[in-house]
Order: C-alpha cells, then structure tokens, then sequence
C-alpha cells in the first residue's frame, strides 16, 4: 500500500510524462501493461503468459473467420 503524499522530485517517464506520486506511477505502469521488478513473481509470469496466449488465440480466431467468410463469398 501506498501513501498518496506527492513526492519531493517527479520522475520523468519515457513518453515524456512526468509523475510526482505512486498512484501516477501505478497509472502509467497500468497503463503501459508493464509492472516493477519485484512484482515479476512466478504467479504474475504465469498470469502473463496466459493473457498472451488468449490474446493470440483471439487472433488466430479471428483471421481464421475472416478468412472463411473470404472463401464463401468468393
């Protein structure tokens, strides 16, 4: 848990954001799907990984449909 007290220095992120608080780092690590290092736990790969793989099995879905509507229409 966090303290919402601002920070005494802003952090100035790689898209050219600047934070000066917790929560708006956790907004942009939330943001960016990205996480710090010491929350990269055998259980947040595992999770990650499974969102990849249904992410790509969307896809592959998807462009198996769109190419089965392409070969009936043609």
């Amino acid at each position: 848990m966090y303290f919402t007290k601002e920070w005494t220095d802003s952090l100035l992120l790689p898209d050219g954001s600047v934070v000066s608080s917790n929560a708006g780092l956790d907004r942009y690590l939330r943001d960016n799907d990205l996480s710090l290092s010491q929350d990269y736990s055998e259980a947040w790969l595992q999770q990650r990984r499974r969102h990849n793989e249904k992410v790509q099995r969307e896809e592959l879905f998807s462009d198996f449909i769109h190419n089965y509507k392409r070969s009936i229409w043609k």
